[in-house]
């Protein structure tokens, strides 16, 4: 991360985060959620420690900070669940959302362990319950 602002604003997150965690949890969902910068570098990691659900998050952020937009809106335009940048592996799987600050990208979130649905409408809700920001700076796929 970049600049205090951004600090701030990936507290607030993990903060938020951390409720939906809870909530998951008492109802015997075991999650996981991975906060990367806009590099794609891990910033932050939460929630259940299943290895496979950790990695599948961390590429779903990964994927979601390269390109910006959410893993459910890639995937509802390419076919095909993987994709690799700059060598490491990134998931376009629903579960991955960017995370912009004042229209500038500064990192993203992946959650999964749910199914795809769940994994993708409790990234939206972390990120957007506590701090108001742009879902994507692309129109949302018909």
């Amino acid at each position: 991360m970049n600049t205090a602002h951004d600090t701030l604003l990936f507290d607030a997150l993990r903060a938020r985060a951390v409720e939906v965690v809870l909530r998951a949890q008492g109802r015997g969902e075991a999650l996981s959620f991975v906060f990367v910068d806009r590099a794609g570098e891990v910033v932050s990691v939460m929630g259940d420690d299943h290895s496979a659900a950790r990695r599948t998050a961390t590429r779903r952020a990964r994927a979601a900070a390269s390109l910006g937009m959410s893993t459910a809106d890639v995937s509802a335009r390419v076919r095909g669940a993987s994709m690799l940048r700059g060598g490491a592996a990134a998931d376009v799987g629903p579960g991955g959302v960017p995370v912009y600050a004042e229209g500038r990208l500064v990192g993203a979130l992946g959650v999964a362990g749910g199914d795809c649905a769940l994994d993708s409408r409790l990234a939206e809700e972390a990120r957007s319950a506590s701090v108001r920001l742009p879902a994507s700076p692309l129109p949302r796929a018909a």
